[in-house]
Parts: C-alpha cells; structure tokens; sequence
C-alpha cells in the first residue's frame, strides 16, 4: 500500500530561482506495509541495461516499489485493493519495476509493461513518469488496463488494505488543500506526506494500524542535470540520499 503524489513542472518553477541545477519536477511516496514485513534494503546505484538506476530494495522479491534511472524515468508501484479476496500470485510484484527502468522513455518502458501477464501478479497499479506524461499500467489480475495523460497538474495516487475507496477521497482532499494554502507547492508537499489525523491514523496519509503502518518515505527529484532519490525509513533520523547525473 502506498500513497504517491507528483508536482509537475508549472508547480515547481517557484524553487528554481538563481538554480544551478533547476529541478524540473518530483515525485513523493509513503511506502505502507505489515508490520510482518522485512525492512526493505537502503537505496543504491544499479546497472538496468545500458542506464544508471536508483532504487531501495525489498528483500523478499529481490525487486522495488520505486525507481529511477539516470533518463530521469520513474516507476512506482501501488497495490488494488478492491475488496475482493487476494489470490496467490507465482510472482512477486516487486520484480516488475527493474527491467522497466533499462527504459529511456515512457513509450520504451510501457512496450516492456505491455508484456506483464496480469495472472502472475496480484492487482496492481504501475506508474511510469518522465515529468511530461504519465502512463498507468492497471491490473485487476486478468487483464492490464492501459491509461495515457499528458502531465500538467498535480497527481495523487493511494492504497490501503482497508479499500482503495476508503482513503482515496479524503487523502486527496487533503494534498489539494495543502498546495491551495502556499505558493511553495515542494513544501506542501513534503508536508502533506508526513501528515497524520489524530484518531484516524489507519486511513492518514502517514498510516498506522494494528498490523501495519507507514515504514519509509522517498523523494524523488528530476532536475536540469541531475537525477536523485532521498530515502528514509519512517524511524530514522536521516535520509540516505543518492544523486546520478541526468
């Protein structure tokens, strides 16, 4: 489970003042997971193919839930939960993101998403960024749905194990009244991922139940030169941050 958001360019253009590097857009994610799950591994730099990517790593599957690589492409990965009863699936949904991040663009990686056989995985829905378009990839475990949109404002995409229905309209309800209130849309941002409604942790942004909880918070920024992804587990102190050049 996971809440992602993403500012594009025309929201961020007020952090770029005098930049040597001017960040050209970003992309936040809480990562929600059981309480019985493993930490996942800090970030690093991996060869995908020809390119340079950047990605924290989940023990059990080898794979991730977010990624970059150095074309400035990002995936993020996002469970459907529906309601209806989750089946055993041969394969880990964290081994999808990797090979799509040997892409150079949106269209490389969405021939290789093309490919995924929906029956292997459980639901699940992928999103390929490169800061000018978003495809998402959606699975409902028999078929993948296929969604093109040209990115101009922001996005708020978000899952829970309690229903997808459930926290989809007041989390995004919430991130709109966070950049409505500043002219600082990065902070308001940064802000709304760490927020958290007393009494109603299980369906905040910043979760936590009894069987699960929000366990680490990443940031990806795609600037002029640079590409980084800023990783923190929900009870350190500090980021561990990695940058490659665009």
């Amino acid at each position: 489970m996971c809440t992602v958001t993403i500012l594009p360019a025309s929201l961020v253009s007020a952090v770029n003042a005098d930049a040597e590097d001017p960040l050209r857009w970003r992309l936040v994610c809480n990562r929600d997971e059981l309480t019985t799950r493993p930490a996942a591994l800090p970030p690093a730099i991996t060869r995908a193919g020809s390119r340079l990517a950047i990605m924290p790593v989940d023990p059990e599957s080898g794979g991730t839930w977010i990624g970059v690589n150095d074309a400035g492409l990002v995936c993020s990965l996002l469970n459907v939960c529906n309601g209806s009863t989750a089946t055993r699936a041969p394969v880990s949904r964290g081994t999808i993101i990797p090979p799509l991040l040997r892409s150079a663009d949106v269209d490389s990686a969405l021939m290789w998403a093309s490919q995924l056989e929906p029956g292997h995985f459980q639901p699940f829905r992928l999103l390929i960024v490169d800061g000018r378009e978003l495809v998402e990839c959606c699975s409902d475990g028999h078929a993948l749905h296929r969604r093109r949109q040209p990115l101009h404002d922001a996005v708020i995409r978000t899952s829970s194990g309690l229903g997808d229905r459930l926290v989809a309209r007041p989390r995004a309800a919430l991130f709109r009244q966070f950049l409505a209130a500043t002219s600082d849309k990065v902070a308001a941002e940064d802000l709304f991922h760490l927020h958290q409604w007393r009494g109603r942790e299980e369906v905040s942004v910043r979760m936590r139940r009894a069987d699960a909880r929000t366990v680490s918070h990443t940031v990806v920024e795609v600037r002029e030169h640079t590409v980084s992804l800023r990783y923190r587990p929900a009870e350190a102190a500090e980021s561990v941050a990695i940058t490659v050049a665009a």
